[in-house]
């Protein structure tokens, strides 16, 4: 853990070049109002920058963080209980804020263009009078000046607290997984009762939680795209390597997957230079190589079900 914001700020401006360089697919996002003027400038920028977001996330009103598609913002109802952690702003360039602005539709582009057709100042009338107190202090990272590198200090921010993350699997086939969970306590009630009639039927037993995790390593086998796409791997990826690498654990239930701090001192030693290390290790930044793909999900696959042969 970082003694003051100095030592955090000193950390990060030595690793932006690297950071940076190691994401050549993000590279407009590290230009997003960066000065142009040198290297060392844009690496103190963005080193404050990262601060913000840090502090954001260790600091937000809920304890807890939200992982997830950037399409869970366009969930009115789950960002009106959960906010955004923002430090510099929501995002306000993605069609994801359709849903917010008066629009049903739901094809990107279409809304997109929907939204290009909206005078600036009603635009940004609506995105004041919707989103204004819901930013800052919630759970669901939203940053207009989102960088990898800031992503990484907003989940040391969270793992610094021990605070839980919790994955939200609302638009990508959560239906299919409630009803699978739904049958599973039957199934596991009914067992339960005929080993032994006389008790008072339970949905906590060991039976259904073997079952519970069982229908969440389905649930990834179904939805490759959720770590990895057809260009490489996705950012819920990168997270879920930095929960792996400080002392956290999955929490397989019937409502959820969520992931607690189990070593305290691993997260106390979390760092930008480690994180950035430990995705090294691994080739994470190699894209789709298929050496180093294979390598970060057997590491995710022996870390989430204790087997490294269930992500491919």
């Amino acid at each position: 853990m970082y003694v003051d914001k100095q030592a955090f700020v000193d950390e990060v401006r030595r690793e932006y070049a690297t950071i940076k360089g190691q994401n050549i697919w993000a590279k407009k996002y590290f230009e997003q109002e960066m000065p142009s003027d040198s290297g060392l400038h844009q690496a103190e920028v963005s080193a404050q920058r990262c601060w913000a977001l840090y502090t954001a996330s260790r600091d937000n009103a809920l304890g807890f963080l939200l992982l997830g598609e950037v399409s869970m913002r366009s969930k009115i109802a789950l960002v009106q209980n959960f906010g955004l952690n923002s430090a510099f702003g929501h995002e306000d360039d993605e069609p994801w804020l359709s849903p917010w602005l008066g629009s049903e539709i739901k094809n990107p582009l279409e809304a997109q263009a929907h939204l290009s057709n909206i005078d600036p100042a009603t635009l940004d009338a609506r995105k004041h009078a919707h989103l204004g107190g819901l930013q800052g202090p919630g759970s669901i990272l939203s940053d207009r000046l989102w960088t990898p590198l800031m992503n990484d200090a907003w989940l040391l921010g969270g793992v610094h607290k021990e605070q839980s993350f919790h994955l939200v699997t609302e638009g990508l086939g959560e239906q299919k997984l409630v009803a699978a969970m739904d049958a599973l306590r039957d199934q596991a009630l009914l067992e339960q009762t005929r080993a032994d009639p006389g008790a008072s039927p339970t949905s906590n037993n060991a039976t259904l939680q073997v079952l519970v995790q069982e229908v969440w390593r389905q649930w990834f086998v179904d939805n490759p795209q959720y770590l990895y796409e057809s260009w490489g791997p996705r950012v819920l990826t990168r997270e879920l390597l930095g929960l792996m690498s400080f002392g956290y654990q999955p929490m397989f239930t019937r409502q959820e997957l969520g992931f607690r701090c189990t070593d305290a001192r691993r997260a106390a030693d979390a760092t930008i230079s480690a994180y950035s290390d430990a995705l090294d290790r691994l080739g994470l930044h190699k894209g789709n190589d298929p050496a180093a793909r294979s390598a970060v999900l057997q590491a995710l696959s022996a870390w989430l079900f204790a087997r490294d042969d269930v992500l491919k």
